[in-house]
């Protein structure tokens, strides 16, 4: 069949492929991410992909508003390059599927100081930071004052230092940045820094001020940032706050742990803490998850299956004549090679009892 605008006799000429419109130079276009209004059918979840210098706030806002509207869960598969956005996309597929049992998530306090260990249906367990430094967990939240790029937890900085040096927006190392041995936040070392991405948990909270801040231009100009130096290493995924007007306390991340624990996916996470902002007066969205909305580490308290009903009971053996034992009336006592009853003096057939069930 001829192609469109060709001749009868003449070969079809294919038509050219729509090319994206020319974007400047370090000025992402965001009409490239998804219209949020032609997103149909509502519900569902949307995964975001893209570096994470074109999710600028001024980006993710309306972006997530306009998701949050139409009751749709979100998240950003992100970071700092191709390979980062790689790395990612690696670990979001090849996570484990949610497990049954006995949740726990630690909570690294730096607001007091203190270390607490989260059980469902228990009390909080005090803990101490070497000691969940040194395990693996399901998910770790910290609750601590800083910033994107910095949070202190007491004898500990966490550092978004990602590499041998901060570099400035102009690639170049700066002279009093973050090292990998001191945080320029505390130049005369008191504190140890600790890196994000050294921190073994499969989601790790982030409940800091403006502690996922992805625009090269919306913080302190450096590539330091606690939310990128996280998704290049253990953790799976990476919640955290948008903004530093919410005045977190120690309930929010209370609150993200029980709903961890119940099972929710991690895409409802930041939906429980938006709506727990517009209840307190923020206007707009208020977290955001980098990872995958669909992601659960917990089965569901209601899709926990029920152990299985004992299987029914056989009916047992008819008592043996006592010369055919030397038990006496009732069971035998076989010899070892024995797998079955002695049968009876009416010479009926042999009936064979489970295993469970011999003596």
């Amino acid at each position: 069949m001829p192609g469109i605008g060709a001749d009868e006799h003449q070969e079809p000429t294919p038509c050219p492929l729509p090319q994206p419109p020319p974007q400047q130079s370090g000025k992402p276009d965001p009409a490239l991410l998804h219209d949020p209004a032609a997103l149909e059918p509502h519900g569902g979840s949307v995964l975001v992909v893209a570096r994470s210098r074109a999710l600028t706030l001024s980006v993710l806002m309306p972006l997530l508003d306009a998701l949050a509207r139409q009751n749709t869960l979100a998240g950003a598969l992100t970071g700092r390059d191709d390979a980062a956005c790689t790395f990612a996309a690696a670990k979001l597929l090849a996570r484990h599927p949610a497990q049954p049992g006995p949740a726990h998530t630690a909570l690294l306090d730096g607001t007091t100081g203190l270390t607490h260990v989260l059980r469902a249906g228990h009390p909080d367990q005090r803990s101490t930071l070497t000691e969940v430094l040194a395990s693996p967990w399901d998910s770790l939240l910290v609750d601590a004052h800083g910033s994107a790029a910095h949070a202190s937890l007491g004898t500990v900085t966490l550092c978004g230092l990602s590499g041998a040096a901060e570099h400035g927006p102009d690639g170049k190392p700066l002279a009093s940045g973050c090292t990998p041995t001191t945080c320029k936040t505390d130049p005369a070392s008191r504190t140890r820094p600790l890196a994000p991405h050294d921190l073994r948990a499969r989601v790790l909270g982030l409940f800091v001020c403006n502690a996922i801040t992805l625009g090269e231009a919306e913080q302190y100009p450096s590539d330091v940032s606690l939310a990128l130096d996280a998704i290049e290493g253990h953790p799976q995924a990476v919640l955290g706050l948008l903004r530093g007007d919410l005045d977190t306390s120690g309930h929010e991340p209370r609150l993200t742990a029980a709903s961890l624990h119940s099972g929710a996916r991690l895409g409802q996470l930041a939906t429980l803490l938006d709506a727990h902002g517009r209840r307190r007066g923020v206007r707009g969205p208020s977290a955001i998850l980098l990872g995958d909305p669909e992601q659960q580490l917990h089965m569901p308290d209601g899709a926990l299956a029920p152990p299985a009903p004992p299987a029914p009971q056989p009916a047992a053996c008819p008592p043996t004549p006592k010369h055919w034992a030397t038990g006496g009336y009732g069971w035998p006592t076989p010899k070892p090679s024995n797998t079955g009853c002695m049968p009876p003096l009416t010479g009926a057939p042999m009936r064979t009892c489970p295993p469970a069930w011999r003596r």
